[in-house]
């Protein structure tokens, strides 16, 4: 697996993400970084674990329950969220790595609207009856309070559960945006960088609105 990453100078729209991109390998190559001092608060670590766990999603996404792909989904926003609070973090470079990641998440959250929105429009399929394609598995584990019940994954409650995940990843990518702030340790000094970074955040946003968008 690759992480890509794109200086200004290569970018060919300052607010698009159809770019060439330069590639950082995953992982190997990229373990001596685990040795810097960003790594004594563990957020390249947990970048790390979280861009693995995603390409393993992703390359597995027809055979992987609708559960299963929201937690690798959930995990990335936590992780893009505990980069942007933490004040060791301090080097920009590493800020593309993060929108990478949320990318990525925001990838499975339209693999899903998508797989609903081909299972409804089949008139062979019934939204509770169980299906050889791992999304959409015929029950799913509720908890309310201290019970718990295999509740159906209804056509409704997975629309409800999506649309609450979409907007965590929204405010995930807000977090992001932060730290192009003035006043943030994260940010960068130099104008021309600083101005692909925020092209690539209003990307990443309008790419996450427009997922929440296909759920009304």
């Amino acid at each position: 697996m690759y992480l890509y990453t794109t200086p200004p100078e290569t970018r060919h729209d300052p607010g698009s993400l159809n770019y060439t991109p330069q590639y950082l390998p995953f992982p190997s190559q990229l373990a001596h970084a685990l040795n810097t001092p960003m790594s004594e608060c563990g957020c390249f670590a947990s970048a790390l674990q979280i861009s693995d766990q995603l390409h393993r999603t992703e390359t597995a996404l027809t055979s992987t329950s609708f559960d299963q792909v929201l937690t690798v989904a959930r995990h990335a926003q936590v992780v893009c969220r505990q980069y942007a609070n933490c004040s060791r973090c301090s080097d920009p470079s590493y800020f593309t790595i993060y929108i990478i990641i949320l990318r990525k998440a925001t990838a499975c959250y339209r693999y899903l609207v998508r797989s609903s929105s081909s299972t409804n429009s089949s008139p062979a399929t019934g939204s509770t009856s169980s299906s050889s394609n791992g999304v959409y598995n015929g029950t799913s584990r509720l908890r309310i309070g201290n019970f718990e019940v295999d509740a159906p994954l209804d056509d409704h409650t997975r629309t409800v559960i999506l649309r609450t995940e979409v907007r965590r990843a929204i405010e995930a990518a807000a977090h992001l945006d932060a730290v192009l702030s003035p006043h943030s340790v994260k940010t960068s000094r130099d104008e021309a960088t600083l101005s692909y970074l925020r092209g690539l955040v209003d990307a990443l946003k309008e790419e996450i609105s427009s997922v929440e968008r296909s759920l009304y």
